[in-house]
């Protein structure tokens, strides 16, 4: 359900641990037009609070 979100909306940033959502975001048939980026490590949390949508 996550990738088809994805599709139709265009979002292609995932924050995940999960390894088979992260292959299935890889896979190029699913996620493409722009490829995604995949983070899962907290380190990241900071630049993905910066990259969040913000009402404008």
């Amino acid at each position: 359900m996550l990738l088809a979100l994805a599709r139709a909306t265009g979002v292609r940033l995932l924050y995940t641990s999960n390894r088979n959502l992260k292959d299935d975001f890889k896979r190029k048939d699913l996620i493409d037009r722009p490829r995604g980026s995949i983070y899962s490590s907290a380190a990241n949390a900071d630049l993905l609070a910066k990259a969040r949508c913000r009402p404008g």
